[in-house]
C-alpha cells in the first residue's frame, strides 16, 4: 500500500493515430478507494474518461463527466485497475492522499442522469450498454473531457453496443443540443445469431 502521493508515470507514443494512443492500464495505489472526480489530481495531457474491465459480464465499464456505463463508478477501489488514456507528449497524472473517499466501491454506480439516454442490447446471457448525453459544452467530434471511446469485450460471442463519432466507436457520446432534431448512428454487433433486445 501506498502512503503519501503517489506518480501514475504515464506514457504516450504516437503511432498517428490519436484516437487508439495513449493508453495506460494503472491501478489504485492506496489502500482505500479513490474520487476520479477529486480535486486532488494533477492530470496533464489526459482524456477526462476512465475505463475497467467487469468479468461478471465480459464488458468493459466506462466513467467520464459523472456519467458510466457498465456499472462504471468515479470511485475506483483499493488495487483496482483501470485505463486511463493519454492524448499528448509529456502526460501527467499524480494524485494526494487527499483524493481517498470512504466509499466502499463495487464500481457502483453514481451519475446525474439529467439528459442522459442510456441503451442496451441484451441477448446470449449478456448484456452491453452505451450512453448519449446531451451536453452544452460537448462537441460534434470526439471530446476528452466529455466522452468515452468504446473498448470492446475479449470475448467475440458477447453482443456490444455503441455510438458511432466520425467513424469511431463511443461508449458514452456526450453532444451538444440546441432543440433541432438530430441523427444518432448506433452500432449493435452479436457473436451470434439468435434473439436480442433493446431498451432504453
Amino acid at each position: 500500500p501506498t502512503i503519501g502521493n503517489f506518480n501514475f508515470n504515464p506514457t504516450y507514443t504516437n503511432s498517428g493515430n490519436p484516437f487508439d494512443d495513449g493508453y495506460n492500464l494503472i491501478a489504485n495505489p492506496y489502500p482505500s478507494a479513490i474520487d476520479w472526480l477529486s480535486g486532488n489530481w494533477t492530470k496533464t495531457n489526459i482524456n477526462n474518461a476512465i475505463y475497467m474491465y467487469q468479468a461478471d459480464n465480459g464488458q468493459y465499464a466506462s466513467f467520464v463527466g459523472g456519467i458510466s456505463t457498465n456499472g462504471g463508478s468515479r470511485y475506483i477501489a483499493s488495487s483496482q485497475g483501470f485505463y486511463i488514456q493519454a492524448n499528448g507528449s509529456s502526460p501527467v497524472l499524480t494524485i494526494t492522499e487527499n483524493a481517498k473517499s470512504s466509499a466502499n466501491p463495487v464500481l457502483i454506480k453514481n451519475e446525474d442522469p439529467a439528459n442522459v439516454l442510456r441503451i442496451i442490447v441484451h441477448g446470449d446471457n449478456t448484456n452491453d450498454e452505451m450512453v448519449l448525453h446531451l451536453n452544452e459544452y460537448a462537441t460534434g467530434n470526439f471530446d476528452g473531457s466529455f466522452d468515452a471511446k468504446k473498448i470492446f469485450s475479449n470475448d467475440p460471442g458477447n453482443p456490444s453496443i455503441s455510438s458511432i463519432s466520425n467513424t469511431k466507436d463511443l461508449a458514452i457520446n456526450s453532444l451538444p443540443f440546441s432543440g433541432t432534431t438530430i441523427s444518432v448512428p448506433i452500432r449493435v454487433t452479436v457473436g451470434s445469431n439468435g434473439m436480442y433486445h433493446l431498451s432504453w
